[in-house]
C-alpha cells in the first residue's frame, strides 16, 4: 500500500481513458470528467489500441471490471462482457499509465470476480473514517510505475445523471451510476476528505 501521489504528465487537463460498455456509466464519465480530456473505449481491444497510440499519453485509466473483448476474438464470446478489467489494468501498468482504477457495479454477493474486491479493502480503519470517506477502505497499490486501486460503486457518493427525459440514479449494484470524479479525486489526493455518504 502506498500514500504516494501519482506523477502525471500533464499540468492541465488530464488525458483519461475510460473503459466502459454501459451507457449510463459512459454518460456519467462524460459529464463528471468534463474538465479533462476523456476518451471512451467500450472493449478490451479498443482500450489496447488507445494505449498503443503513439500520439497519446494517458494520465489515467478508469475501467469497469466486465466488458467485451471486442473484435479479433476467435469466437462470438468476444462480444459478451467478461471479467477482463484486471487484464486491461495490467496492460496499462505495462504502459506506465500513472493512475489505474477498476470500478465495479457488480454485486460481490452474487459474482465471484466482484467478490475478489474484498481482498483489496482495508476495513481496519475506524468506522467513522469509512463513513466520512469510504474510498479510504481501498488501498492504493504501486504496480510497476503506476498507482492502482479497485473500487466498488458504493465507495463513492451517490449521484443522479440526467439525459433528456431519462434519469440514471442510485447508489447500488447494477443500477447505480459510477461517480468517476470521486474515484479520480481519491487517486490524485490520497489523503483528501470528501463529503460523507448517506448512512
Amino acid at each position: 500500500m502506498t500514500n504516494e501521489t501519482p506523477q502525471t504528465t500533464n499540468n492541465g487537463p488530464l488525458e483519461i481513458l475510460v473503459v466502459e460498455d454501459k451507457e449510463r456509466h459512459i454518460l456519467s464519465a462524460e459529464k463528471l470528467l468534463v474538465m479533462h480530456k476523456v476518451h471512451i473505449a467500450r472493449t478490451f481491444n479498443d482500450a489496447c489500441q488507445e494505449l498503443d497510440n503513439p500520439n497519446r499519453v494517458y494520465d489515467a485509466i478508469l475501467s469497469d471490471m466486465f466488458f467485451p473483448y471486442g473484435k479479433n476474438c476467435a469466437s462470438d464470446e468476444g462480444n459478451q462482457p467478461d471479467a477482463i478489467g484486471y487484464a486491461i489494468s495490467l496492460y496499462a501498468a505495462r504502459k506506465n499509465v500513472p493512475i489505474i482504477s477498476i470500478v465495479t457495479d457488480s454485486n460481490h454477493h452474487s459474482n465471484p470476480v466482484s467478490a475478489t474486491f474484498d481482498c483489496f479493502a482495508d476495513y481496519t480503519i475506524g468506522s467513522s473514517e469509512l463513513v466520512a470517506r469510504p474510498c479510504l477502505s481501498r488501498p492504493i497499490i504501486k504496480l510497476n510505475n503506476s498507482l492502482f486501486a479497485m473500487f466498488d460503486i458504493r465507495d463513492c457518493r451517490p449521484l443522479d445523471i440526467r439525459e433528456g427525459n431519462v434519469v440514471y440514479e442510485g447508489w447500488g449494484y447494477e443500477k447505480g451510476v459510477k461517480n468517476w470524479i470521486d474515484i479520480l479525486d481519491s487517486m490524485l489526493n490520497p489523503g483528501k476528505q470528501i463529503k460523507p455518504r448517506p448512512q
